[in-house]
């Protein structure tokens, strides 16, 4: 359910992950990865497939924070 992978999502946060998102949830916003430092949008995602790829130079291009993320 949509409730138990916002929640699974909510503990892997708490526990220190910095990018997790849901999946199977389509039009979701936490089907998102977000930057952990300003919650910048960096992977816009819908269903499978990237719509927006945010990461500029391994960095966000809001607050230029490394992101450890490889491919696109």
């Amino acid at each position: 359910s949509a409730k138990a992978l916002e929640k699974a999502r909510e503990i892997g946060r708490e526990e220190g992950l910095n990018y997790v998102y849901v999946g199977n949830l389509p039009g979701h916003p936490f089907e998102n990865t977000y930057c952990p430092n300003c919650q910048e949008l960096l992977i816009k995602r819908y269903g499978f497939s990237v719509s927006r790829y945010n990461i500029r130079d391994g960095k966000c291009p809001k607050c230029g924070k490394g992101i450890p993320i490889i491919g696109r």
